[in-house]
């Protein structure tokens, strides 16, 4: 189907990255904890990479959640109206 052998194929993805893609990832690494200090967090690899890309940045999805992902990095999530309504309902009564 993509025109190379099965031994070729594995071959390559066992090899690690190179020198050149390790600086381009350190370089976006930095980008990318920068924009989450500043979001205070509560970004996740979506919104992470749409802001990426309004400042000018050529990444995609995928390695903005692979970067996120390896570093530890993850967005708060939202508390939905259903969540706030079962912690009201919940909480002890103050008596």
């Amino acid at each position: 189907m993509l025109g190379v052998s099965q031994s070729s194929y594995f071959a390559r993805k066992d090899r690690p990255a190179s020198r050149r893609r390790q600086r381009d990832d350190m370089v976006m690494l930095a980008h990318v904890r920068s924009a989450f200090a500043l979001s205070n967090g509560t970004y996740g690899s979506p919104r992470m990479t749409r802001e990426l890309q309004d400042d000018g940045f050529a990444i995609g999805h995928r390695r903005t959640a692979r970067l996120m992902r390896e570093n530890g990095l993850r967005g708060r999530l939202k508390r939905t109206r259903q969540a706030a309504f079962r912690a009201r309902i919940h909480q002890p009564s103050a008596a």
